[in-house]
């Protein structure tokens, strides 16, 4: 059982459907978000929070670079503005569903939002799980240890709910923290050159730093496999060393698959062939976990 206290995060049908707006809200936060589709901006422009400084999110699917999702990250002192600006500019063709956070309380200012858009381009850019599409990087302005400090207090707020909201772009996968007893058992993976260790997360499957990947891929390979492959060593997530292709970082996928197809270049099962130490397959050890097996007498 993990030490870390639950925490009561709120999500709001404020028009009774599933995929209307969505207020969201957490306990003893000051802090307030809204999802909603790109169509449904009009509808919830009249939104009293809209009007406030603030940052955003806009996201949508990608195919182009084997990511799942595009996303671009803004802010502004009328967010609404923002996004109206967006809806008429042609140049965010993928969005399709958007984020918005900002203050009940009136409390976050034009500097606060520069901070927070700032630090999320960073994150999302540094953790390569989203393709971004803010064309630079948004320079931090300078702030009082007071205001940093608040501005710190808001993002680690935001990086509670993003995931709650399906969004994951921000977290590394060695900044994951899981209260499954078996979520750093690690798995190792050998298909066509390949070699790599991983482990079964909430979040996906996470990859580890100094896991080696085929050097080219199957004539079957799936499109979005070669894409993919393509983009993490154009991203410098997978490096050329000493005639090998190496994993620079710990990598969450979305799911043992993709991890095992990346490394292969091939189409594989991944819950088949990543492994214990002791040969049980990921397959097999989530059978024996649903049948209450304890992880310390699988690991004997």
């Amino acid at each position: 059982m993990s030490d870390r206290l639950g925490v009561s995060i709120t999500l709001f049908l404020a028009d009774g459907t599933p995929d209307g707006l969505r207020i969201v809200e957490k306990t003893g936060w000051s802090g307030i978000g809204m999802v909603f589709a790109r169509s449904d901006l009009a509808e919830v422009k009249t939104r009293p929070e809209l009007r406030s400084t603030g940052v955003y999110v806009l996201l949508g699917d990608t195919e182009d670079s084997g990511f799942s999702k595009r996303i671009y990250i803004g802010e502004g002192d009328e967010v609404l503005a923002r996004l109206v600006a967006h809806q008429g500019s042609g140049s965010k063709d993928f969005w399709t569903t958007t984020i918005v956070f900002t203050s009940k309380d009136a409390n976050l200012n034009k500097a606060h939002a520069r901070y927070l858009e700032s630090r999320l381009v960073s994150l999302a850019t540094d953790a390569k799980r989203s393709e971004v599409a803010n064309a630079t990087m948004p320079q931090s302005p300078p702030l009082s240890e007071r205001d940093r400090a608040e501005a710190e207090g808001f993002l680690r707020e935001m990086l509670v709910i993003f995931p709650v909201l399906g969004l994951d772009a921000f977290e590394r996968a060695d900044e994951v923290v899981s209260a499954r007893p078996d979520a750093n058992l690690r798995y190792t993976f050998s298909e066509r050159g390949a070699a790599g260790e991983g482990a079964d997360r909430p979040d996906g499957f996470a990859v580890f730093a100094g896991s080696v990947a085929a050097a080219d891929e199957t004539p079957s390979c799936p499109p979005f496999l070669r894409r993919l492959r393509q983009t993490l060593r154009q991203e410098g997530v997978f490096a050329s060393l000493n005639g090998q292709v190496v994993l620079q970082q710990d990598y969450v996928f979305a799911s043992p698959s993709t991890a095992g197809g990346v490394l292969s270049g091939s189409s594989v099962n991944g819950r088949t062939t990543w492994v214990r130490p002791d040969g049980v397959s990921l397959k097999q050890h989530q059978q024996r976990m649903a049948q209450d097996e304890p992880v310390n007498e699988l690991d004997e």
